[in-house]
């Protein structure tokens, strides 16, 4: 991290541990998100080890909502960019989603399956995340179908983690976690997407 912050030319100043006053502004965004992503978790009916994609939504949907200690009255998205959001890609986070995935098999197989929304795509605007229990993995898609009158769920044991061991191993606590850490597991999480379900161009 130190030789990444100075490539970047980003000067970093460490606080006391357990002393969270002393980074007040950072804090209060985490505390904001991990507000979100518990909303989130309750929402979709989903395993506490899938807290990362629902980060990284919480990020996404913050960047598109109005704060009402903000007197501007505008996104984070609109003061960035200068223009309102389009956010008639919104779909329910949790819902089932109906994607198709290329297998190269026989062109009369079903190409669509079933799966959930964890996310949805920054550089692609139709682009959304979607997690498929049979095959224990997250796929980037714009050919996705929804139904957000169903919400499936996913639990520990559907994810593969059938021992309490492994639950905890994969569960981090939100509250005490650290940007850093965030973002550490956000690479981690796109790194295990499925990058050759995104259709570019679309």
């Amino acid at each position: 991290m130190a030789s990444y912050l100075s490539e970047k030319l980003i000067k970093s100043e460490t606080t006391i541990p357990y002393n969270s006053h002393m980074n007040g502004r950072a804090e209060n965004a985490i505390n904001v998100l991990t507000l979100i992503s518990r909303c989130l978790l309750r929402q979709g009916k989903l395993a506490k080890p899938m807290w990362v994609p629902a980060m990284r939504t919480a990020a996404y949907l913050r960047r598109l909502t109005i704060s009402k200690h903000d007197d501007r009255k505008k996104t984070l998205h609109e003061l960035f960019f200068g223009k309102k959001p389009d956010v008639s890609c919104i779909v329910k986070f949790g819902c089932r989603a109906y994607i198709k995935i290329n297998t190269g098999g026989d062109k009369l197989d079903n190409p669509a399956r079933p799966g959930i929304v964890v996310g949805f795509e920054d550089e692609i605007k139709t682009g959304y995340h979607v997690y498929v229990k049979s095959a224990r993995k997250t796929y980037r898609s714009v050919d996705v179908t929804f139904d957000e009158t169903v919400i499936p769920g996913v639990t520990s044991e559907e994810l593969g983690l059938t021992t309490k061991a492994q639950r905890d191993s994969k569960v981090l606590s939100l509250e005490e976690a650290r940007l850093t850490e965030v973002a550490a597991a956000d690479a981690r999480y796109l790194d295990s997407c499925d990058m050759n379900s995104v259709e570019e161009g679309a």
